[in-house]
């Protein structure tokens, strides 16, 4: 692993663990509201919808530079030719390295990531069900993250930043 790929990845779990801490800080402010029905979405406070925005705006931040970053620069470290790949193969190869081995939340969280950018201000029941399912995947993003970080430690033996509580 060179310097800069090493600066890279340094750099991508920080910003996987600063989005994490923000994850899990909205759960816990968030664990009196969630899950939370079509119709109690209107009934939210000032406060639980400030919690809920930045709920839904770090879970896909994380998900983003999980995916954009932090296993890009997982790749490189291994010296991987990831470039020309499709998302499924550098998936598929960080499986191989034994680093990811939950791609099927993977992809679970990458969709319900896809579906909280699109507004229904129209449907509260579909808005309710979609947080819903975001809020049972974000204790899976959240260990999948931590997983994906420790396992770089031990097969780069090498320290990085990583989240305390998944």
């Amino acid at each position: 692993m060179t310097e800069i790929d090493g600066a890279r990845l340094d750099t991508a779990a920080q910003t996987c663990v600063r989005h994490a801490e923000r994850v899990q800080s909205a759960i816990d402010s968030l664990r009196t509201v969630m899950p939370v029905g079509g119709s109690d979405l209107q009934q939210l406070t000032d406060e639980d919808v400030r919690a809920l925005d930045q709920f839904v705006y770090r879970f896909g931040k994380l998900q983003d530079a999980a995916g954009t970053q932090l296993f890009a620069a997982l790749l490189a470290a291994f010296e991987e030719p990831y470039r020309e790949w499709s998302m499924r193969d550098r998936l598929n190869r960080l499986e191989q390295l034994g680093i990811l081995s939950a791609l099927d939340d993977w992809e679970a969280i990458r969709a319900i990531r896809n579906r909280l950018t699109h507004e229904y201000p129209d449907d509260a029941e579909r808005q309710a069900a979609i947080l819903d399912e975001a809020w049972t995947l974000a204790p899976v993003l959240l260990r999948i993250i931590h997983t994906v970080i420790a396992g770089a430690e031990r097969r780069l033996d090498r320290r990085l930043p990583n989240i305390n509580f998944a």
